[in-house]
């Protein structure tokens, strides 16, 4: 038996209705491939940015290590100066000791002088040969 006019109609406007049905399903289907695309990529640039923001924090770790060590080395300078600091006082302290010896020295030297130039007088006066 054939299909009546009102049959054909009928299925007619089903195939109208399953072509729409198929429109919307591929713009749905478009729709979720590019949610899911963009999906991934969210996934992807979280995935980039957690290893970025680690290799921030190590590198941030080392600098603070190279801080803590360079610190630590402008301590231990400090130090060293100021023994040197120490050990110039002790020099200058010594310095200061040896130009007064120096100079009691000189003192010295000076009085003797004086009384060698004392006694050549003497003995130009009275020759050891001569008697008084």
């Amino acid at each position: 038996m054939p299909a009546t006019e009102e049959e054909k109609a009928i299925i007619r406007a089903l195939d109208v209705q399953v072509a729409k049905i198929n429109t919307s399903l591929r713009f749905l289907i478009g729709i979720g491939t590019l949610l899911a695309g963009a999906a991934l990529t969210g996934l992807w640039q979280s995935y980039q940015a957690v290893r970025l923001v680690t290799r921030i924090e190590e590198g941030v770790k080392v600098l603070q290590r190279d801080f803590g060590e360079m610190k630590q080395g402008f301590v231990e300078m400090r130090r060293e100066v100021a023994g040197l600091a120490d050990r110039l006082a002790r020099v200058e302290t010594d310095v200061a000791g040896l130009k007064r010896d120096t100079a009691e020295l000189r003192g010295d030297v000076k009085a003797q002088s004086q009384v060698l130039d004392r006694i050549e007088k003497a003995v130009a006066q009275n020759p050891p040969g001569r008697r008084p």
